[in-house]
């Protein structure tokens, strides 16, 4: 009589054990719930290769951690990776106990420079350009733009209609998919050129594309 009671009981407890194991081994559920818990800080990018998806999540879990250094935390960093069609996301999280003991990195001093000494540096610029070369993603350049200009407050980017002159400008197109569709050249007398191919293009070439303008002094 009682292995039946114990039988039925059992019967009746196991729909809830898988219910419980679905939730636990979901990666969006287990997601929720740690953003919930109060407990961590997080950060969350979705891009072409999980590689870029984890570097894009880490620095926007740095923005949470009040100028100290995901690098210094590598141990206590934790991952969840979440395939989206040809996309992937990857949401990277931290015990906000375990970065108590990290300090924060002695800010450099701002080097001073006077329009008689400044001149533009173009390794820099180049650098960054490289960078974005090398981007397939809307957030991809969002991220490497705003290293850039924590780097080097000169820099300057944003929509055609905030910028000072446009001539002046690389423009970056990006298509209905949120990717990078070109990035074209400051304009000269002989006109703008896409930063891969070097041929003569224009804006118009990239139609139902939006524009970010970055000026590098």
């Amino acid at each position: 009589m009682i292995r039946r009671y114990l039988f039925a009981l059992f019967i009746l407890v196991l729909p809830n054990i898988g219910v419980f194991a679905q939730e636990e081994d979901d990666p969006i559920e287990k997601m929720n719930n740690i953003k919930l818990e109060g407990t961590y800080y997080t950060g969350e990018a979705t891009a072409a290769t999980a590689q870029e998806a984890e570097e894009l999540a880490k620095f926007m879990l740095m923005e949470n951690l009040d100028g100290k250094n995901v690098n210094d935390l590598t141990s206590q960093l934790k991952k969840i990776e979440i395939k989206r069609g040809d996309m992937t996301m990857m949401f990277v999280y931290v015990k906000k106990e375990a970065t108590k003991e990290v300090k924060k990195p002695a800010p450099a001093p701002a080097p001073k420079k006077t329009f008689e000494n400044y001149t533009p540096n173009t390794e820099k610029a180049s650098s960054v350009i490289d960078q974005l070369l090398e981007s397939q993603t809307y957030t991809a350049v969002e991220t490497i733009l705003k290293h850039a200009q924590y780097d080097n407050p000169a820099i300057k980017y944003g929509k055609p209609k905030d910028m000072t002159n446009i001539d002046d400008c690389y423009l970056i197109m990006i298509d209905q998919e949120w990717n990078v569709a070109g990035i074209i050249s400051p304009k000269t007398d002989s006109g703008r050129k896409d930063m891969k191919t070097k041929q003569l293009v224009s804006s118009k070439d990239y139609p139902k594309c939006a524009v970010i303008c970055l000026k590098i002094k």
